[in-house]
């Protein structure tokens, strides 16, 4: 039975917080510019594309998904790239870790791009932990994971826990980068789309992607006996990052990156869709979305936005695959943490074809996208009104 949509509830009240926009560090801003055909540019090239333009200078793989998907189009000259959708522009946003922003990136996200949501898609450990936008962030989700496991105590909510939505408004002056307040409690994953912003507050909302059954089934069940005997062994002689490398050695790096990707559309259903629920909120616009890195967990969520917006897989590929140059500059060291995870170089890359053979796996396992989504509680009314904020209204126009 499809669950109607609910209706706009009053304002969440205001509490003097973090701006969502606050954060510290310092990586290489990067706006990929529209690629025609990703795969023929050199990679090099492509980063210069990619620096050119943003108007930030500590914040990585950033990009205008609307911007860049009209130029595809644009340039297309496949017939069917006439049906495609337009998308409105300054709208929908991705990016890497906002900790590094500058006074001056704080500024250019307010004025010149207008956010006004932040979804971070990243857990509180990784937020302390991961210091770097080439960090990984399997590093945290596996320590997360083996700390539950061999907790002696476990609570029902540990067992089947409630995937936590935290949000944080600010009314503050805001051009402090250094100013940080409280967060607010979690909001109820049930009223996510009925959240309407206030007074022209700036929000953050914190959804942990790779979430407790992601840890449990792509983590921690793969391990036989004996590897998780070890690394009870391994935690208890003090050697836990031996103990978090063999676990990306022996459960997630057979996989691969899109067995990883694969894991993600099984176990993260729930959190994808709690991140389109705020992006179905026409009031939440313009939305910028961020995980770490930028290029995995965002991509999944931009792809599955995107996918709503009635956008092809050609496309939402390009989109996806633009992050291999908005990382480039990153991926010396990304290989390097990569390995203390225990997995191999292509972990840190984004080629197209694990996005496009994962959203193949969506369909051969669930029958349709729309059928994905809408298993995991976002059903057609909920994706219209998600294409309506993403999709503009006036048609193509094409030069001759």
């Amino acid at each position: 039975m499809t669950t109607p949509a609910p209706p706009p509830p009053s304002p969440l009240p205001a509490t003097p917080t973090t701006n969502p926009l606050l954060n510290r560090n310092a990586f290489g801003a990067v706006q990929p510019q529209p690629l025609r055909r990703p795969s023929s540019s050199r990679p090099e090239q492509q980063q210069q594309q990619a620096s050119e333009g943003s108007g930030l200078t500590k914040v990585a793989n950033f990009r205008d998904v609307g911007r860049n998907y009209n130029a595809d189009v644009m340039e297309s000259p496949s017939s069917e790239s006439e049906k495609q959708p337009v998308l409105k522009v300054g709208n929908l946003f991705r990016s890497a870790r906002l900790d590094d922003s500058t006074p001056q990136d704080v500024e250019t996200l307010k004025n010149r791009y207008g956010i006004r949501t932040v979804i971070d898609l990243r857990s509180d450990l990784e937020r302390k932990e991961c210091q770097h936008v080439s960090s990984t962030f399997l590093f945290p989700v596996i320590e997360q994971e083996m700390e539950s496991e061999l907790s002696p105590l476990k609570t029902d909510d540990d067992i089947n826990p409630k995937p936590p939505i935290e949000s944080s408004y600010s009314d503050t002056d805001e051009s402090d980068a250094d100013y940080f307040g409280p967060r607010n409690p979690p909001v109820d994953a049930a009223s996510i789309g009925s959240i309407t912003p206030g007074g022209g507050r700036r929000h953050r909302y914190s959804i942990e992607f790779a979430g407790h059954n992601f840890r449990r089934h792509g983590v921690w069940k793969p391990l036989g006996v004996w590897q998780k005997c070890k690394v009870v062994a391994l935690i208890a002689s003090g050697n836990k990052p031996r103990a978090v490398q063999m676990i990306g050695e022996e459960a997630i790096a057979p996989k691969g990156l899109i067995g990883l990707y694969h894991n993600f559309a099984d176990y993260c259903g729930g959190e994808i869709v709690q991140a389109l629920k705020l992006m179905a909120v026409s009031e939440n616009f313009p939305v910028l979305v961020h995980c770490t890195q930028g290029k995995d967990r965002t991509g999944m969520v931009i792809a599955m936005a995107l996918h709503c917006a009635g956008v092809s897989v050609e496309h939402i590929v390009t989109d996806f695959h633009r992050s291999q140059a908005g990382l480039d500059s990153q991926r010396d060291v990304m290989v390097q943490e990569m390995a203390k995870t225990g997995l191999d170089p292509s972990f840190s890359d984004a080629p197209a074809n694990v996005l496009s053979d994962t959203i193949k796996y969506i369909i051969d396992k669930h029958g349709s996208v729309d059928n994905y989504l809408s298993k995991h509680g976002f059903d057609k009314e909920w994706q219209d009104r998600l294409r309506d904020n993403l999709v503009e209204k006036r048609p193509v126009t094409r030069s001759k």
